[in-house]
């Protein structure tokens, strides 16, 4: 059965909601959780690279552009 059909005929008491705990707006309780210092840096590292990787096609996308409208600008 697909899930529309669940959510609209289908009991909510009786099925428990296996995503309860995972909902992306509840707040995680990580006290306890022994937390590393690195995964910050990976993260760090990972958006610096795809800031990067971006800036260099925008560059890349505006210097062929460039060139293709001055060739077709010439030709016509």
């Amino acid at each position: 059965m697909s899930t529309p059909y669940k959510i609209i005929y289908c009991n909510k008491n009786l099925t428990a909601d296996i995503e309860s705990d995972f909902r992306f707006y509840k707040k995680r309780d990580l006290r306890g959780v022994p937390q590393s210092g690195w995964l910050f840096e990976v993260l760090k590292e990972s958006m610096s690279s795809k800031i990067s990787a971006f800036s260099i096609v925008s560059v890349m996308y505006i210097i062929f552009s460039t060139i293709y409208y001055e060739i077709v600008i010439q030709t016509v």
